[in-house]
């Protein structure tokens, strides 16, 4: 009925994806590097039980936010600094502390 993910990024925080009957792909976000890493897929039947976990490795395309920050220009503008930057991807970018 779905395949649920488990994967853990670079500051060693555990996330989890999932995707449901009706989609074929799943979505693993977080990563800022194109370096291989491991998840976990479970296959969830109807009962809500976990099979036997499968692990496999991937390497995560080149994040939006490296893209961006690629781009930066900083020009004088009064008063201050004007900031510009390129999304090409069109996505929401979000930096964390």
């Amino acid at each position: 009925m779905a395949v649920k993910c488990i994967y853990t990024l670079s500051d060693n925080v555990e996330r989890e994806a999932n995707a449901s009957f009706y989609e074929n792909k799943l979505k693993i976000q977080g990563y800022n590097d194109t370096l291989e890493h491991t998840a976990i897929l479970y296959a969830i039947n109807r009962a809500q039980e976990l099979s036997d976990p499968i692990e496999v490795k991937f390497r995560p395309l080149e994040s939006p936010l490296s893209k961006a920050i690629k781009s930066v220009t900083i020009e004088a503008d009064f008063g201050g600094a004007r900031f510009n930057w390129k999304n090409p991807d069109k996505l929401r970018l979000m930096l964390s502390f």
